[in-house]
């Protein structure tokens, strides 16, 4: 389960907080606070998220409120709540790994250094927001091999009339793309590219109908109030089944055609692969388990043992947040 890694006091400026050292697989930002008398915090005035190790951005910029989606739509049910007068919390996840490639983790050694920063909305800590309130890191530590660290983009985009957005996404090696704003019919079909082979192509009605049925939605997911995951975001997954071949893409293209003014949010996660990073945590890996299985041959557990030397690369369950 979770730690607490890192607490402030949330403020108008906005917040930055240091992730200590670990080995992580999810990463939880969570507020908690007072809401002004009268006041209400709204899903509208969260802002941005921006994370960031040795000076490359993890996360760059990206709505707090599409991060959330995107949570829903990979993990499970979350939680916004914002009561005028009293109570407000909620919680802002990173994943450190795609699920349709789980096996990896988020190494923070002891020379890293890595940042969460808040950048609240105008009206989050205002007079018609928060009173007070405290910003949180909670971290869940997992075992495993760095492979790659998992980057979040976002893109806005906007059509005024009634017309096609044709965009070349920057980057490489993506691992899925998000579509926001799918309730607006105006948004008609949906194309796209990955290194010039059609990987989706279908209308806003099936993309949202594929999504539903390939994530981990519960039942009326919502991340607040007018917020509905199922009817308002889609994904469309670039990696799917594992496969290493899968993630090495150089060009992303998409296109989404309106039948009048559309306003679509697209959130694109990839995959930087660290090699130094998984030769190193790959061997930290392995001492670990090393002293465990050395442990339990000292007081005679043999049976975890023997499964072990059968089955190298047993895995139990399956890894937190693989595709069902």
């Amino acid at each position: 389960m979770g730690r607490q890694l890192a607490i402030q006091n949330i403020s108008a400026g906005g917040n930055t907080l240091r992730v200590p050292e670990g080995r992580y697989k999810f990463l939880n930002i969570v507020f908690e606070g007072t809401n002004t008398a009268a006041q209400d915090v709204a899903l509208s005035d969260l802002g941005t998220v921006t994370i960031v190790k040795n000076g490359r951005p993890l996360v760059a910029a990206v709505d707090m409120v599409n991060m959330m989606h995107y949570a829903n739509l990979m993990g499970g049910l979350l939680v916004f709540s914002s009561t005028t007068g009293a109570a407000a919390f909620g919680g802002i996840p990173y994943f450190c790994f795609d699920p349709g490639a789980p096996e990896n983790i988020l190494v923070v050694g002891d020379q890293d250094y890595m940042t969460i920063t808040l950048t609240w909305g105008a009206g989050f800590f205002a007079a018609t927001g928060l009173q007070s309130g405290t910003v949180k890191i909670v971290g869940e530590q997992g075992e495993g091999v760095q492979h790659y660290e998992h980057h979040y983009n976002q893109y806005n985009f906007s059509l005024g009339a009634a017309g096609t957005i044709k965009e070349r996404i920057p980057g490489e090696n993506f691992a899925r793309l998000i579509l926001t704003d799918m309730d607006d019919t105006d948004i008609t079909r949906i194309m796209i590219y990955v290194d010039g082979a059609v990987v989706h192509d279908c209308t806003r009605v099936e993309a949202l109908s594929m999504s539903n049925l390939i994530s981990r939605l519960e039942e009326a997911a919502s991340v607040g109030t007018g917020e509905l995951t199922s009817t308002q975001t889609a994904q469309f997954a670039i990696v799917s089944s594992g496969k290493f071949s899968e993630a090495l893409s150089d060009d992303l293209q998409l296109t989404i055609i309106g039948a009048g003014a559309i306003e679509p949010e697209v959130l694109v996660t990839s995959l930087d692969f660290t090699p130094d990073d998984a030769v190193a945590s790959a061997a930290t890996a392995r001492s670990r388990l090393d002293a465990k299985l050395r442990n339990k041959r000292q007081h005679g557990k043999k049976r975890p043992v023997q499964l072990f030397e059968q089955q190298p690369g047993l895995q139990i369950t399956p890894a937190a947040g693989a595709a069902s």
